[in-house]
């Protein structure tokens, strides 16, 4: 039996209520899939909290699922909308705060800042390069970043991306080499070039 064979075969146990194959399932892409969101959203916490939205949602709907080979990008494809929908929804509460602080009068600074040595730049020069990283990736649109994540940074072939994504190995290579692009473009300024 092969792997993907195998998966199937868990699927559609795990569908019919079997908790030790679903269990299995989640063992086997919980790390994966923990490493993706956090590569989406940036932030290791709210990536535990939506891992976890997406293996119970997964859960509930895996009876749904009419291609029990197709799981795994059925499985992916959940916890990239649910990593869009999480940074939608931190958007839109970062710009009604920012909406608040104006109406009030209030200057916008980090919480931290010492306000007698706050200066922009200074700020910018000692922010960890992780982070820089990480918010060039953020500002790559999804459907590139989403390929680059799972190719570049997570190890998949290209061809298990396009299954988990849904396209060809050509659309994953074009995704991945426009995401460096990007990424490449957006670091210049750090690292010259």
């Amino acid at each position: 039996m092969t792997r993907t064979e195998n998966e199937a075969a868990l699927v559609a146990q795990a569908s019919d209520g079997d908790i030790d194959a679903f269990r299995e399932l989640f063992e086997r892409y919980q790390s994966p899939v923990f490493h993706f969101i956090t590569k989406m959203v940036g932030q290791p916490e709210d990536a535990e909290d939506i891992t976890q939205i997406v293996f119970v949602r997964v859960h509930r709907k895996l009876a749904s699922l009419r291609d029990k080979q197709a799981f795994a990008k059925w499985l992916f494809t959940t916890a990239r909308n649910e990593s869009i929908n999480h940074l939608r929804r931190k958007n839109a509460k970062q710009a009604a705060s920012l909406e608040a602080m104006q109406e009030n009068k209030m200057p916008v600074e980090p919480k931290n800042a010492d306000h007698h040595t706050y200066n922009p730049e200074q700020m910018a020069a000692h922010r960890d390069m992780d982070d820089i990283v990480q918010q060039a990736l953020n500002d790559i649109p999804e459907i590139n970043r989403s390929a680059f994540v799972l190719g570049v940074l997570e190890g998949y072939s290209y061809k298990e991306v396009g299954a988990m994504l849904g396209c060809s190995v050509n659309n994953v290579k074009l995704r991945v080499f426009r995401a460096r692009a990007l990424l490449s473009e957006k670091l210049r300024p750090y690292f010259g070039r």
